[in-house]
């Protein structure tokens, strides 16, 4: 049986009998329960990353989490959209994006 060759970053740290499994943490910054469950799995070794979403209102916390721990893996989530129904939120730069936003309530489409 064959096996592929490990991209070159990952061959210098894993040889090729073994498996690495990334489990990655979205949408940190929703709100205070998501990021109590992420930095939760995260100091317990279930999450090895997390992507955080600026716009949302949990942002501040775990912004601040983040900073505290740069040994954890920590991204930004591209936030484009407001896909849940109940719960809209606005841009960062409303100025910048009038065209992404809903007329009456300058919340992100």
């Amino acid at each position: 049986m064959s096996t592929l060759p490990l991209p070159w970053i990952f061959s210098s740290i894993f040889s090729h009998e073994k498996r690495c499994l990334a489990i990655h943490s979205d949408d940190a910054g929703f709100c205070a329960a998501v990021n109590s469950a992420t930095i939760t799995a995260m100091e317990n070794g279930v999450v090895s990353s997390s992507s955080i979403m600026v716009p949302l209102p949990g942002f501040p916390e775990i912004a601040d989490y983040a900073a505290k721990h740069p040994e954890k893996d920590f991204g930004i989530h591209l936030t484009l959209t407001a896909e849940k129904y109940n719960f809209r939120w606005g841009p960062v730069l409303k100025d910048q994006v009038p065209s992404l936003l809903q007329p009456a309530t300058c919340n992100l489409n």
